[in-house]
């Protein structure tokens, strides 16, 4: 995946998780916004509702007290009990009551209008009168049996409610002056609130001036007598009002029994109406019935809609743009890496010219410049390797040429010398004895050391110029290997007086390059002698091993010291020790040797400590 399909997918998930976050956010914070609109819209409403039932109250209250002060009734009373009747019909008639009536202390009504049954009982709220004794007007809301009323109007509203039953009125009261005692102690005035469409209409045009929203009811009022509508605006699907239909068990439980008002969305006789139910009592604080006012939910929702519509598309369009600008601020990065990438990576494939062309002021422009920089300076480092590389090779050509030259003359010299010493001592210029004998074995001595390092030095040679060439054959090791250098090695052996054992079973043999492998044991052989104690042992063994061919060559010498093990192996370095300063070589045998041995797949190895000696191992490959 390329960088920029992953930076494309990140932004793009980013984006997406903060476009899903703001928009839950904007979902909650508007549903929030327009809940607790709604409860303040519902609190105002259901206030205004309050209002028109409390003006109509105080109206009742203010006619019942006018017509109890204004002394009318006293003047009738000596006329005669029909002329009061007619008296009290009039009021109500004037002030758009349902009844009026005097009654005694116990709610037995003395003289009314006409509307109450005779022997009639009705509510009144107990004694008013105030701390000096002065009359007062109450009023409430009570509840009263339907067999009191006479009035057909009142019956025929109480027998459209589904037949009789309990009846709420609107009731206002004064207690009558000391001079009516034994006759009436009260009167009584009232509103008959079942099928009081008048009043409901006045609450819902007073709230709701439209009458429909997308053709439903705009909103609702209604009156309640304990669960059950005694008037409302709310229709059935016959177009009649729904009076007689019960609330749900929900809204009694929490506003009849626990006298809480409710607040909510509720299904209301087939629509959802966002509604408040508020609990109505009697003067003695029991609840007796309900006042609501409900308004359609659907206004809610298109707000809820609306608002979110808009604040998420708004909100889209700047993720949108935001987005965008991203692509493109990204997209500009990306093409900065990207130069940068093809001239590293052309960098990296040779190309020391290339430069990476972002003249940006960020951190990618400042990168690019410390990249071109150190692109500079490493062509110019290179150039300058290079010429001294040429340098290097052109002496190191003229080096090999040297050596291999000084090493072929040393050689011839040397071999001629050594022949003419074996002349010398097999008596072809004369008999040698004594002491001129042992000048020569000397002299010979220092020749064959000379030989063995012209050798390696030709090895080397050979090495160097990568002519050293492996032509592995099956070998055997006693007879094509050790007896061949123990037969250049016997005079010297015996000049230091050292024993030499051969432990290589009958037959051994490995797959290996014997003129290579008789150069390795070779040098070890002489490392041996040379390193051994005088008149002391070297042993030569072979033997297989799991999957090698061991071959090891041991002395009895001094031992290695530990820090200069990993060093033997080394061109150029040498066993130093002060009792061996006059044997030091030229330090190429044992280089040779594990040079050898590596180019057959094998492994050398080195133990040395002052109670076992010193043994170097060569492993070859049996496989």
């Amino acid at each position: 995946m390329s960088l920029r399909v992953k930076f494309g997918l990140l932004i793009v998930l980013i984006f997406g998780l903060v476009t899903v976050a703001m928009s839950l956010l904007q979902v909650h914070w508007v549903r929030t916004l327009v809940f607790e609109h709604t409860e303040a819209r519902m609190a105002q409403n259901i206030h205004a509702a309050w209002n028109v039932l409390g003006t109509r109250q105080r109206l009742v209250e203010a006619h019942v007290s006018a017509l109890a002060e204004l002394g009318e009734l006293e003047e009738y009373r000596e006329i005669g009990a029909g002329r009061l009747e007619e008296v009290l019909r009039l009021y109500r008639d004037r002030w758009g009551l349902d009844f009026v009536a005097l009654a005694d202390a116990e709610g037995r009504v003395v003289m009314d209008d006409g509307s109450l049954r005779e022997g009639a009982v009705v509510p009144v709220f107990g004694d008013v009168a105030g701390p000096s004794g002065e009359a007062r007007v109450c009023s409430g809301y009570a509840v009263a049996s339907p067999a009191i009323f006479a009035a057909a109007g009142v019956r025929e509203r109480l027998a459209a409610e589904g037949g009789p039953r309990e009846a709420m009125v609107l009731l206002a009261q004064h207690r009558l002056d000391a001079g009516w005692a034994h006759e009436a102690d009260w009167l009584v005035a009232g509103v008959v609130l079942n099928g009081a469409h008048q009043l409901v209409d006045a609450i819902h045009n007073t709230i709701f001036p439209s009458e429909f929203y997308k053709e439903k009811p705009l909103g609702t009022a209604t009156i309640f007598l304990g669960p059950v509508r005694i008037a409302t605006t709310v229709s059935l699907d016959s177009g009649e009002r729904a009076i007689g239909t019960v609330v749900s068990d929900e809204v009694a439980e929490k506003v009849l029994k626990r006298g809480e008002p409710w607040t909510g969305p509720a299904l209301v006789v087939g629509n959802r109406y966002v509604s408040r139910y508020d609990p109505i009592r009697a003067p003695n604080g029991a609840v007796v019935g309900m006042l609501y006012i409900g308004e359609l939910e659907q206004i809610y929702d298109d707000i809820v809609s609306r608002t979110l519509l808009t604040s998420l598309s708004v909100l889209f369009a700047i993720m949108v743009g935001a987005l965008a600008l991203s692509f493109v601020l990204v997209s500009t990065v990306l093409r900065q890496i990207t130069a940068l990438d093809r001239a590293t990576e052309g960098f990296a494939g040779g190309d020391y010219s290339a430069r990476a062309n972002i003249e940006t002021h960020d951190e990618l422009g400042g990168l690019a410049r410390s990249f071109n920089r150190m692109a500079a300076t490493i062509q110019d480092d290179r150039a300058k390797i290079m010429r001294q590389k040429e340098e290097i090779e052109s002496a190191n050509r003229a080096y090999m040429g040297i050596l291999s030259f000084a090493t072929h003359e040393f050689r011839n010299s040397i071999g001629a010398a050594l022949l003419n010493i074996q002349l010398l001592k097999e008596g072809s210029f004369g008999k040698v004895e004594g002491e001129v004998r042992e000048g020569i074995d000397i002299v010979e001595n220092s020749l064959c050391y000379m030989s063995n390092i012209s050798d390696n030095f030709l090895q080397l040679s050979r090495i160097e110029r990568g002519e050293l060439s492996v032509t592995p054959s099956r070998v055997d090791l006693s007879k094509s290997v050790v007896a061949p250098v123990l037969q250049d090695k016997k005079g010297i052996i015996d000049f230091r007086k050292m024993t030499l054992d051969i432990d290589v079973p009958d037959g051994f043999s490995l797959t290996a390059d014997p003129n290579l492998i008789r150069v390795a044991l070779e040098n070890l052989v002489s490392n041996a002698i040379k390193y051994g104690q005088e008149g002391g042992r070297i042993v030569i063994a072979g033997r297989p091993v799991d999957h090698w061919a061991e071959v090891s060559v041991w002395n009895d010498g001094p031992p290695v010291p530990p820090d200069q093990v990993k060093s033997l192996f080394e061109k150029f370095q040498r066993f130093d020790s002060d009792t061996l300063s006059s044997k030091r070589g030229a330090g190429l045998g044992l280089f040779l040797v594990k040079h050898i041995v590596e180019r057959h797949g094998g492994q050398v190895a080195v133990e040395s400590s002052e109670e076992a000696g010193t043994r170097f191992t060569l492993r070859f490959p049996t496989t």
